[in-house]
């Protein structure tokens, strides 16, 4: 196409050039003067044509792209717009043969100083395709003098309202609201002339799919930061055609602050103008008010259309009344600066920004801000964090002014941060309960933030209830982490080190806490009075279950009836039938979903304040950012940090982990992987105990009935306990290479601790020290746990120390290895993964697989000696007299 369009040009270079040569062969002129001439206009044709080859090139290259969004946009994050050629290219709904008059009212707001409205009602009258009607709206005295041009635009009907008085923008849209019935509106300034293609383009470019939600225009605004005076507003203004060398031309479009002359926009969006209910809304600008209630209120942009030559310019005077107008208006109504020293956006700042993680904090007072300060200053300190505040403003205690001076004062401890403020009015309580909740709903539409983060208070009041209220309103695309004030600063050092991915799922996992009871309320009450002096950071969805053996004594049922529970619902169980601490435990806990965790307390057990701190930093940081795709093996999470190895076959061993890390690459005090279960205080995760369920069901019956199998895990003394449900767990731990993570802080504190009090597994010992001294440790009391760990914070998944069954350091693809070994010795079936398809399903079907031959004639026998024991008389009970 744009081959073709050089031809004519090259033709008529070739033809003017012949023209001058034979002009000048026949002049009488010197030679010399003539050869120098000839030189000088060929030159001249030569860069003409030259020119204009490059321009028209240009614009073939600027088509190549055909989307709103640049090729390198995933790079670079800069967006970039399409050329005047690319947009009568986009596809577009519209059509004009279906209209006699096309569905626009046109709105000139006529200036009595203003010359021009001939010019303009002509300019209208030759557009390719006709508005149905016209409306002038004029403070002119001389209103015949408009009537008469009026007679002489033929066939459009105009109409003319006058008013004296000063009109306001305000009034402007509220008499085009009343007056305009057609679907679009063309708002002209006074003095804008259209180029007659003008309204053809708009109607094409709005029916497309990539500008059918915008305000369009081809003169437009951005603010270059913004202003502490009027009187340092600077602007960068762009106007549809090149006027003087100190004019903008956008060759593409693009979103800015404002729109400036000339708007093209729906008339159903001129309500939404009449939406803001302050006062000072009446003094706004145009150019202000029209941007700022789109964008605020529905988030509708301003974008600047480029333009090409006279036909598509909305200007087509030769003198600009552009930029030097609009600030000098902007400089004498400082209506629009009170607007935007409260943050309310106008946009677009140039270059556009890489996509940021958008966090938005919501504070109401200064109380709230000296509590969050730490927390919004060092996020924004973290690459790719982008940090916006809004404040109730000053009549609820903070302004977004004074906010903007505390984050200035802090200088390099906090980094970059947009702060708006909502600017509350205080009038009635239903007025105040409206304002932020209507407030709350347009900010967090327009801002768009991912993470929004605001204080949990005990006591609310009608502002906080509107806040709550608006934010059950959101939608799933915004996470919400709701903190009570005085936790702020035990979860800081996890929010920093999070990835942004993780801690977008703040509330995905779903945290139950399971406690296994029968007959030690002492032990029991130390237990509750711990978790409920446990900080659990506004979470208040953590079930709490109490599962009671049949044993149950009547002071450790009555309290677990009595006994409050205020972080999500409480519920008690108790069991008709004695069941020991196997069938207690394991079925204390079924997932129902894959976000379902547990936390599994038998009674003697004692938790750290900070123990639900523990588990949502490693379960957020290893199960809900990029480490997932590493962690497939983790089945759970330690509260308790190992002192003893109870596996060696020679018995109990005192463990220290520092001493197997110290000389390796490891620090000393690194979180460690550990396969072996912690039965005193840890988390367990959904699909590993499902997988645990189906296998101990399998296992139980086949030891119990039909002995196909036997499962005994090399080198571990685990296969002799009778009565725990850990042998079973350890056995689909070794076959799988199945680990759980484990703290390492300095001696040994913890986040449980086990009193090892007297029940099934600990039995009196006389004489000897008692299990306490050997398998208690200290509970964290105080938050070391930044402070403690290597570098302040969790390693990446694959730089833990990964430890066997024997606290011996070892690697995944060994541990991979030996469960396979045992496996292909006791399965059939080849197990379902591979160290080169390393892949888990959670199904133990190929560890128990057997011979079914083997299996049919074992269930027959079986059912056989059932049958038979109901045969035998029971032997008749004896009276001792």
């Amino acid at each position: 196409m744009y081959q073709k369009e050089l031809l004519p040009a090259r033709s008529s270079y070739h033809k003017r050039a012949k023209i001058t040569c034979f002009s000048l062969r026949s002049s009488s002129f010197s030679r010399f003067f003539r050869y120098i001439t000839l030189i000088s206009l060929s030159f001249l044709l030569f860069a003409t044509y030259y020119l204009k080859q490059q321009t028209i090139l240009q614009i073939s290259n600027d088509t190549l792209h055909t989307s709103f969004e640049d090729i390198n946009f995933k790079d670079t994050g800069v967006l970039k717009g399409h050329t005047y050629i690319e947009l009568l290219h986009l596809n577009s709904t519209w059509n004009s043969t279906s209209y006699h008059d096309v569905p626009v009212t046109i709105v000139i707001i006529h200036d009595n100083k203003d010359n021009h409205i001939g010019k303009q009602l002509n300019a209208i009258a030759s557009q390719s395709i006709k508005p149905e009607s016209i409306l002038i709206i004029t403070t002119s005295e001389n209103v015949n003098r408009i009537l008469q041009v009026k007679k002489s635009a033929k066939n459009l009907e105009i109409h003319v309202i006058n008013n004296n008085n000063d009109i306001k923008p305000f009034t402007y849209l509220q008499i085009i609201q009343q007056k305009a019935q057609t679907k679009y509106v063309l708002l002209l300034n006074s003095g804008a002339i259209l180029g007659e293609q003008y309204l053809q383009n708009m109607l094409h470019i709005s029916h497309t799919e990539e500008y059918n939600n915008s305000i369009l225009g081809t003169m437009g605004i951005n603010f270059n930061g913004v202003p502490n005076r009027v009187q340092d507003l600077s602007l960068t203004c762009y106007e549809d055609h090149l006027v003087s060398s100190e004019n903008n031309v956008a060759r593409i479009s693009k979103d800015v602050d404002m729109l400036t002359n000339i708007w093209f926009l729906k008339r159903k969006w001129l309500p939404i103008m009449f939406k803001e209910a302050r006062r000072d809304i009446l003094d706004l600008p145009l150019e202000f008010l029209i941007s700022f209630s789109l964008r605020y209120h529905v988030n509708i942009p301003s974008i600047l259309i480029p333009t090409l030559d006279q036909h598509s310019w909305g200007d087509t005077r030769s003198k600009s009344i552009h930029c030097k107008k609009i600030r000098r208006e902007f400089v004498n109504d400082d209506a629009w600066l009170r607007y935007i020293e409260r943050g309310y956006p106008l946009i677009t700042k140039e270059p556009f920004r890489r996509k940021e993680n958008s966090i938005l904090f919501l504070l109401e007072g200064s109380d709230q801000e000296r509590y969050f300060r730490p927390l919004y200053c060092q996020l924004s300190l973290v690459d790719n964090n982008l940090v916006k505040i809004i404040t109730t403003g000053e009549n609820f205690g903070l302004s977004g002014s004074r906010l903007k001076r505390i984050i200035k004062k802090k200088g390099s401890s906090c980094g970059r941060i947009e702060v708006y403020d909502l600017d509350l009015e205080i009038q009635n309580d239903f007025n105040v309960k409206s304002q932020i909740y209507q407030n709350v709903l347009r900010m967090t539409e327009y801002l768009k933030p991912e993470l929004l983060i605001y204080a949990k208070v005990t006591t609310k009041n009608l502002l906080m209830k509107g806040i709550s209220s608006a934010i059950e309103g959101f939608n799933g695309d915004i996470s919400i982490i709701n903190l009570p004030l005085e936790e702020i600063a035990h979860i800081i050092g996890l929010m920093i080190d999070l990835p942004f991915e993780a801690l977008k799922k703040w509330n995905e996992p779903i945290i139950q806490l399971q406690i296994i009871t029968q007959n030690r309320p002492d032990s029991l009450s130390r237990l509750v009075n711990s978790l409920n002096s446990s900080y659990y950071f506004g979470d208040e969805n953590i079930p709490l279950t109490v599962n009671i053996d049949r044993g149950a004594d009547p002071v450790t049922l009555e309290y677990c009836s009595t006994f409050s529970w205020n972080h999500g619902k409480k519920t008690v169980r108790h069991r008709v039938v004695q069941g020991g601490l196997l069938p207690a435990v394991v079925e204390s806990y079924y997932p129902y979903n894959y976000h379902d965790y547990a936390v599994l307390l038998e009674d003697d057990i004692e938790v750290s304040p900070f123990f639900y701190l523990w588990i949502k930093y490693n379960l957020l940081k290893y199960r809900y950012g990029p480490d997932k795709n590493h962690s497939q093996r983790l089945y759970g999470i330690s509260l308790y940090g190992q002192r003893q190895m109870e596996l060696n076959m020679l018995g109990r061993k005192p463990y220290d982990p520092e001493s197997k890390f110290n000389g390796t690459n490891f620090p000393i005090r690194s979180p460690y992987l550990s396969q072996i279960p912690c039965s005193w205080g840890a988390i367990y995760f959904p699909e590993v105990w499902r997988e645990f369920h189906d296998y101990l069901a399998e296992r139980l019956d086949d030891e119990t009935k039909y002995h196909l199998q036997s499962i005994i895990v090399p080198e571990s003394r685990s296969y002799k306990w009778k009565k725990s449900w850990k042998k079973y767990f350890i056995e689909l731990v070794y076959l799988r290479g199945y680990v759980m993570l484990y703290p390492n802080f300095k001696n040994f504190t913890s986040f449980s601790t086990n009193h090892a009090e007297i029940g099934t597994h600990i039995q009196f010992r006389k004489n000897k020290p008692a299990y306490s001294t050997i398998f208690g440790v200290p509970l964290m009391m105080e938050n070391t746990i930044y402070k403690e760990l290597p570098d302040n914070h969790l390693a990446d998944f694959n730089q833990l120390p990964v430890t066997d069954l024997w606290g011996n350091l070892t690697s995944f693809h060994e541990l991979i290895d030996r469960g396979i070994t045992l496996h292909n010795k006791v399965s059939l079936c080849p197990p379902h993964f591979s160290r080169e398809i390393d892949q888990l399903n959670f199904s133990p079907k190929d560890i128990l697989c057997v011979d079914e031959e083997r299996k049919r004639k074992a269930i027959r026998d079986y059912k056989a000696f059932e049958k038979s024991q109901e045969n035998v008389p029971s032997m008749p009970k004896t009276t001792k007299v």
